[in-house]
């Protein structure tokens, strides 16, 4: 179980049910030059996950062991299956 995060200033917040029940709080920073998709103007869907990824990552301040597991694309990690699951469907999203 994680522990809540307060918000430290006005940038994005994410509001994530990680165990049933548990709500916990995770304020991003944008960064100040956002990649832009030259066909259509926009972030694009994997430009937008890693940004979400890279601020979940920091928030929760994970162990470089951890991290491993976190990012790796040969292990099913139900934190980061379920992650991806809410964003895809707009449960969690980042406010520009």
């Amino acid at each position: 179980t994680f522990d809540s995060t307060e918000p430290t200033s006005s940038s994005s917040m994410f509001q994530n049910v990680i165990e049933s029940g548990t709500l916990m709080e995770i304020t991003i920073h944008p960064p100040k030059r956002l990649k832009k998709n030259p066909f259509w103007n926009e972030l694009t869907k994997i430009e937008r996950w890693k940004e979400i990824m890279q601020a979940i990552k920091a928030k929760l301040n994970l162990t470089t062991e951890r991290r491993n597991i976190f990012e790796s694309k040969n292990t099913i990690n139900p934190i980061r299956k379920s992650l991806k699951t809410w964003y895809e469907a707009g449960i969690i999203d980042c406010n520009e």
